[in-house]
């Protein structure tokens, strides 16, 4: 991201799926925010640093 001037430790993603939490965590995204929109999700076992 170093094209895009981003610093991914100060950036935020949001998601509704586990994988979207996971594909944030391994691309080193500082916030990752999971959002309850009816898709499954186990809440005590997601890596989500906010639901």
């Amino acid at each position: 991201m170093k094209d895009f001037n981003i610093n991914l430790d100060k950036s935020i993603i949001v998601g509704d799926k586990e994988i979207d939490i996971q594909t944030g965590k391994n691309a080193g995204i500082g916030k990752c925010i999971l959002v309850r929109s009816g898709h499954q999700v186990d809440e005590d076992k997601t890596k989500a640093d906010i639901i």
